[in-house]
C-alpha cells in the first residue's frame, strides 16, 4: 500500500507542479470574479451569464459563466470603466454600473464577492406568477431533482423521491436502479454513507424528504468521482439552511404511515451551526407470482410459487454539525449524522411445484449507522484557484433473526429453523482536489484519493457459525479539464488512475467442546465449507479510467450531447460474501462468490 500512495502523492505533486510552472507575467491582465448563489435557500447557481459591456452603447465585450459551485473567475485586458450583468433563468438580473477595470498602472482585479440572485415575479393583469426553480433540470453530467419544492413528497422518504425521478425505481428491499440497472452507487453530499452498505440494498428508507434539499443523478461522473457503478450515481443533498431559525413537520398517513422532523440553525458572523432530527414509520404489502427455471444436462426443474411480503420499518436520524471560517479565504466544515432502524417484515411462500408446501418467514433487522464528514476549503481572494480536503468516516451495524416455519401439504409443522446474522462495515476515505482557473474559459482539477473499507459480518446456521472478512484499499490520482468557448460550447474530459488491493476471509467459528452440535451437511454448508478450504483470497490492479464530455448549443433551446465514460463493477458485498442470501428457501437460493 506505501508504494502506492508514495506513486500517486508524487504524480499528483509533479501535476501541480506542472500547473504552476515558472511564474507567468500576468501584469497585463486582470480578472472579474465571485460566486453567485439563490437568494432563498443559499444554493450555488450554475451556469450564471456574466456580461461585461461597454457604457455608452451596450456591447458586450467579455464575459464568462459560473462554475458548478457558482464560482467565477474571468480574466481581462480591459481598460477603462465598463458596466456587468449577472443573469440566470428564471431569476432577476443584478447590476453594477461604472465599474473600473484598470488604473494608472495597467489592467486591476475586480471582485464581486457573493451575489445573491432572487426568483423572479411577473404580475400581470389580477395574476401573480412567481418564478421558481425547474423541479427537474437537465446538466451536462448530471440531472437534479429538487425534492424541497414538491409538496406531495413532503411527507415521504428518500424512497418515494428516488421513485418519482426519470428512470430511477427502489424496490421493496432498497435496492435502487437506474435505467433497469442496479449497478448504482449512493452519496450523501458526496460522500459514501452506511446506509448505502456498499451494497445494492440500501436503507434510503432512513431519510425522510423533510431533511432532502435535492436529489443529483449523475449518469456520466467526472473522473473525480469513483468509477464504481456502471448504471451511474445517485447523490443525496441534505438541506443546511445555515441561517437562524426553527423548522418542524409532521404527516400521518394509513396503515401506520407516518414521519416527523425538526430542525434548529442558527448563524452569527462566520460561524453557522445545524441541528436536525427526524422519525418515520412506514408499511407495504406486496403479492407476486414467481416461477425459476434451472436447465440441467439431461434434464429441466421447474418451480412455482406465490409470495406474500409484509413490511413496517422504523427509522430515525440526527444530524449536527456546522461550518466556520477560520481565516480569510478558508473554511471549515464539520457533520456527523447517527442512524438507526429496525425493519419487521414477513413472507409467506407457497411452493406449488415441483414440491407443495407452505413457508412462513418472520424476520427482524435491526442497526445503526454513524457517518462523520469533515472539509476544509481554500480559496484565493481572486477565486482562481482552490484546494479542498474532505475526511470521510462510516461504521455501521446490523442484526438479523429469521424465524422459518415450514408445513407440507398443510399437515402441521414440519420444519422449524433460526437464522441469525450480524454484519458490520466501516469506509475511511481521504481526497483533496485542487482547481485552478488557468485562463478565460479553461479550468483544470486534480486531486488524490485514498478509501479503505472492511467488512466482518457472522452468520449462524443450524447452530453453527461462519464469519466473512473482507479488506479492500483503492489509491487514486486524478485530474480532469474544463473549457467553456462560449455558452454554445462546453467541452469536459480526463482521466483517473487506481491501484485497488483486496483480501477475503472465510473461516468457522469454533466454539467450546459443550457447544458442539451433530454435524449436518447441506447444500448451504457445503458452500461455506468450499470457501473456508481456499480462504484467504487476495488481489492487486490497476486501471485507467477515461471521461469525455462534449455539449453543442446551436440555438437556444436546442442542444446536443456527447458523453464517454469508463466505469466499473466492483464486486459487491453480496457478491464477495460466500454465505447466500436466501437460506430458508431451497428452490431459491442466491449464492454468493465461494
Amino acid at each position: 500500500m506505501t508504494r502506492y500512495t508514495l506513486f500517486i502523492l508524487s504524480a499528483v505533486f509533479t501535476a501541480l507542479y506542472a500547473i504552476d510552472g515558472p511564474p507567468m507575467d500576468r501584469s497585463a491582465y486582470g480578472t472579474l470574479s465571485g460566486s453567485v448563489m439563490d437568494s432563498v435557500n443559499g444554493e450555488p447557481l450554475e451556469y450564471a451569464s456574466i456580461s461585461i459591456t461597454r457604457p455608452r452603447d451596450k456591447k458586450i465585450v467579455d464575459g464568462g459563466i459560473s462554475r458548478e459551485n457558482g464560482l467565477f473567475n474571468i480574466q481581462h485586458r480591459l481598460s477603462g470603466n465598463y458596466d456587468i450583468t449577472v443573469e440566470h433563468i428564471g431569476y432577476d438580473k443584478k447590476r453594477f454600473l461604472d465599474i473600473a477595470f484598470s488604473d494608472e498602472t495597467g489592467p486591476v482585479p475586480v471582485l464581486l464577492d457573493t451575489l445573491l440572485l432572487s426568483p423572479r415575479s411577473i404580475l400581470l393583469d389580477q395574476v401573480d406568477a412567481d418564478g421558481q426553480r425547474p423541479v427537474y433540470s437537465v446538466g451536462l453530467d448530471k440531472k437534479t431533482f429538487q425534492v424541497s419544492d414538491i409538496i406531495s413528497l413532503t411527507a415521504g422518504t428518500a424512497s418515494d423521491a428516488l421513485r418519482n425521478i426519470p428512470a430511477v425505481d427502489v424496490d421493496m428491499d432498497g435496492v435502487i436502479s437506474l435505467r433497469g440497472d442496479k449497478n448504482v452507487r449512493l452519496l450523501i453530499n458526496g460522500s459514501p454513507t452506511g446506509i448505502g452498505q456498499e451494497d445494492r440494498r440500501t436503507r434510503v428508507d432512513l431519510l425522510p424528504n423533510g431533511l432532502i434539499e435535492r436529489i443529483e443523478v449523475i449518469t456520466n461522473p467526472s473522473p473525480e468521482h469513483d468509477p464504481e457503478g456502471m448504471a451511474g450515481i445517485i447523490n443525496i443533498i441534505l438541506k443546511e439552511n445555515l441561517r437562524t431559525g426553527l423548522s418542524s413537520h409532521l404527516s400521518v398517513g394509513n396503515h401506520g404511515r407516518s414521519s416527523a422532523s425538526a430542525g434548529l440553525d442558527h448563524s452569527k458572523g462566520d460561524l453557522n451551526l445545524h441541528l436536525s432530527a427526524s422519525a418515520n414509520s412506514g408499511y407495504s404489502r406486496t403479492l407476486s407470482h414467481r416461477n425459476f427455471v434451472w436447465d440441467y444436462p439431461g434434464f429441466t426443474l421447474t418451480s412455482e410459487q406465490r409470495k406474500t411480503h409484509l413490511s413496517r420499518p422504523v427509522a430515525g436520524v440526527i444530524r449536527v454539525g456546522g461550518s466556520h471560517r477560520v481565516l480569510e479565504g478558508h473554511e471549515l466544515d464539520l457533520f456527523s449524522t447517527v442512524s438507526i432502524f429496525n425493519h419487521g417484515s414477513q413472507d409467506t411462500i407457497n411452493h406449488i411445484s415441483p414440491v407443495e408446501y407452505d413457508l412462513a418467514t418472520k424476520d427482524n433487522r435491526n442497526g445503526w449507522t454513524l457517518d462523520l464528514s469533515g472539509k476544509h476549503a481554500w480559496n484565493m481572494r481572486d477565486r482562481s484557484r482552490s484546494l479542498v480536503t474532505s475526511l470521510f468516516f462510516s461504521r455501521s451495524g446490523e442484526h438479523e433473526k429469521d424465524v422459518n416455519d415450514r408445513n407440507v401439504s398443510g399437515t402441521g409443522p414440519d420444519d422449524h429453523s433460526h437464522i441469525y446474522k450480524d454484519d458490520a462495515f466501516s469506509t475511511i476515505s481521504v481526497r483533496s482536489v485542487y482547481n485552478h482557473a488557468i485562463k478565460k474559459g479553461m479550468n483544470l482539477k486534480t486531486g488524490v484519493e485514498s478509501v479503505h473499507r472492511t467488512t466482518d459480518q457472522e452468520l449462524e446456521y443450524l447452530h453453527f457459525p461462519f464469519g466473512f472478512d473482507h479488506e479492500e484499499r483503492i489509491q487514486a490520482v486524478f485530474f480532469d479539464s474544463h473549457f467553456f468557448g462560449s455558452e454554445k460550447l462546453r467541452l469536459e474530459g480526463g482521466l483517473r488512475l487506481e491501484t485497488v488491493g483486496s483480501k477475503g476471509v472465510v473461516k468457522e467459528i469454533m466454539l467450546p467442546d459443550d457447544h458442539h452440535h451433530l454435524d449436518t451437511t447441506n447444500t448451504f454448508t457445503s458452500l461455506i465449507d468450499s470457501s473456508i478450504s481456499m480462504s484467504p483470497i487476495s488481489q492487486t490492479y490497476s486501471k485507467l479510467y477515461p471521461s469525455f464530455r462534449l455539449r453543442v448549443k446551436p440555438f437556444e433551446t436546442v442542444s446536443v450531447d456527447l458523453n464517454y465514460s469508463r466505469r466499473t463493477n466492483r464486486p459487491k458485498r453480496t457478491s464477495l460474501n460466500p454465505f447466500p442470501i436466501s437460506m430458508i428457501d431451497d428452490y431459491h437460493t442466491r449464492v454468493g462468490n465461494p
